[in-house]
């Protein structure tokens, strides 16, 4: 129980969905959710699934990429019948964590994290070089996406 203002705030930690990978994101909802002076349950609060959903989003966007490049054009069934899987099943689960995540925030997380993995996936599979420019612009990507996620969420009127 916490004291704020002649108001006590009652949190259930039961129904606050915390867990160490995504602690800061359940504190975010709760801070931005809850209203002081009002006993309200946290139930549903958690995003730990949308959470999950977008990492398997973020994966097979990875995997349906990487296969594009595997593919030659699509001149080779196998590959290409794989990028064009793995790219439904990441439209597939984008879509399902769009339940609870903003869909500023889902977006830029998930192409923010394609375009960084993909670059360490062109550098270390295929031996395609990368410029200290390019370093440098994929971590401003990443600054921006951890500023969008913890700062600049679209409001809801």
């Amino acid at each position: 129980m916490l004291y704020y203002r002649n108001s006590y705030i009652t949190l259930n930690y039961e129904r606050c969905y915390l867990d160490i990978s995504c602690m800061l994101l359940t504190w975010k909802e709760i801070y931005c959710n809850y209203k002081v002076g009002r006993k309200k349950s946290l139930k549903g609060k958690g995003v730990i699934m949308e959470y999950l959903f977008l990492g398997i989003a973020i994966a097979g966007e990875l995997l349906g990429t990487t296969m594009l490049k595997y593919s030659s054009g699509f001149t080779k069934i196998l590959p290409a019948t794989g990028s064009i899987l793995a790219y439904i099943v990441s439209f597939v689960f984008l879509a399902k964590s769009l339940d609870k995540i903003n869909f500023s925030i889902a977006y830029a997380t998930w192409s923010a994290l394609g375009i960084l993995v993909t670059t360490i996936i062109s550098v270390a599979i295929f031996k395609e070089k990368i410029t200290l420019v390019g370093v440098g612009g994929l971590v401003l990507i990443v600054i921006g996406v951890v500023i969008l996620n913890f700062f600049g969420g679209v409001s809801k009127a």
